[in-house]
């Protein structure tokens, strides 16, 4: 993809193993081909670097990328930068290892051989793998040099390699579900620790995990039955430096089909709980509508209107179970489902007869069932807007004071209110909703 000058150069902000390419948009180290857990980028001020935008990925929404200057002073633009389009990483190319050690918080000795074709000089690639504060003694022994003997040079890496220090650090602790961040098929979170210097990146491993699941992390608390999964962590040690990081979780390992079938239920359920806002403009809502009111993310988990409303009637004790499944088959199949929230937590129906579209409130436990009728000519739109009206007034007032009203005909004297009054609690069920039944029947029957 050719890139204009003025996209080709851009300023990045890294701090905490996160590239900021806006003052508020990042690509965490993860979705770099920087392998978090052998490249570690500063914690404390932030590095800027310069760089060149050598390809954009549009499949991926990658960039290519190279980094001209690895400490940048002139960041005024960086506060100005905005995001163009999506993106979901980075791939820098052509690097220089001494300059970026520079950047680094720590690095393992074998860094340099995980990303070896991404760095600009190959010439004299064996060399890396000393450590960085060895560097000026061996360029004084004339180590890069190019006619030092390749045997003898060999000799030495082995016994180097033969005197390094491993060893392994295995630690046990709690973590809290707010910490992590889900990833396709990972967690990972961050954790820090009095006796390491450098905080460490931890990724534990599960196939079905989504990125989306980060809006919903609090029903995985609820599920777990605690706020906390329990973390086996493994440290891999070089020569001081943390060669390989590695972590299970029995919690974690848990979360199955099973575990996320129970989420989305829970989840689900939740709607019935949601309070409404005096000043709010909208009282009806779709489901999609409804999920994002919960937590910012809509239908996640492609759940229908009736499927809710199964789960619903099945997971609570709802004395109008059968007559809120009756509605539900007579519901037109070209109009969804609308809820509304709070005490009067209730299903709207849609229903359409030889002349008229018939708006059924069922609530989800209530002694009443309230109707209203449209002209088939109305457009649905206008329905709906009228409906809103209507059902903010009985939010405000009461539904007492609603059918009082409608009775004195000072509201919706046009639109053929009325009640249907369930049997009472103590009355045979079957004959219940068999007279709730005909009474419906007969309204919808003679409604033209």
């Amino acid at each position: 993809m050719a890139l204009d000058d003025e996209k080709k150069y851009k300023i990045l902000k890294i701090q905490e193993n996160k590239f900021y390419y806006t003052p508020s948009d990042f690509i965490h180290i993860s979705n770099t081909n920087f392998p978090p857990e052998k490249f570690g980028f500063s914690s404390g001020r932030p590095r800027y670097w310069r760089i060149e935008v050598l390809n954009f990925d549009n499949e991926n929404c990658i960039i290519e990328a190279k980094v001209l200057v690895y400490d940048y002073d002139q960041i005024e633009e960086f506060d100005s930068q905005e995001k163009k389009s999506n993106l979901n990483g980075f791939k820098f190319s052509n690097l220089s290892w001494a300059r970026l050690k520079t950047c680094l918080t720590h690095y393992s000795k074998n860094s340099y051989e995980v990303i070896r074709e991404d760095f600009e000089d190959t010439s004299t690639d064996d060399n890396f793998i000393i450590n960085e504060n060895q560097e000026d003694d061996a360029l004084e022994e004339g180590f890069f040099d190019e006619e030092y003997d390749s045997e003898t040079k060999e000799e030495e890496l082995n016994q180097e390699t033969n005197t390094t220090e491993k060893y392994e650090i295995q630690k046990s602790f709690l973590e809290d579900f707010a910490n992590i961040a889900f990833k396709k098929g990972y967690v990972h979170f961050k954790r820090s620790f009095p006796d390491i210097t450098s905080e460490i990146y931890i990724e534990i491993k599960n196939e079905y995990l989504i990125e989306n699941y980060n809006y919903i992390k609090n029903y995985f608390t609820k599920i777990n039955g605690s706020s906390k999964f329990n973390v086996e962590l493994t440290l891999m040690v070089e020569d001081n430096f943390i060669t390989e990081v590695s972590a299970t979780s029995k919690e974690i390992e848990a979360i199955n089909e099973d575990f996320i079938l129970k989420v989305k239920d829970a989840r689900a359920l939740n709607i019935t709980n949601i309070k409404s806002e005096i000043d709010e403009d909208i009282n009806i809502y779709t489901i999609d509508e409804l999920l994002a009111k919960l937590d910012e993310t809509e239908n996640l988990f492609q759940q229908t209107e009736e499927e809710i409303i199964n789960l619903i009637t099945e997971s609570n004790s709802v004395r109008n179970k059968e007559q809120l499944l009756y509605l539900s088959g007579l519901q037109d199949e070209n109009i969804k489902i609308k809820f509304t929230v709070d005490k009067n937590f209730g299903y709207l129906f849609s229903i359409k007869n030889q002349y008229k579209i018939v708006i059924c409130w069922e609530l989800l436990h209530s002694n009443a069932t309230y109707l209203w009728s449209f002209n088939k000519e109305v457009k649905f739109d206008d329905i709906n807007e009228r409906m809103e009206r209507t059902i903010k007034t009985i939010q405000v007032n009461g539904r007492q004071n609603y059918r009082s009203a409608n009775k004195r005909k000072d509201i919706d004297e046009d639109l053929n209110f009325y009640l249907i009054n369930h049997s009472k609690q103590n009355s045979n069920k079957k004959d219940c909703f068999g007279l709730w039944k005909k009474k419906l029947e007969n309204y919808l029957s003679n409604t033209n």
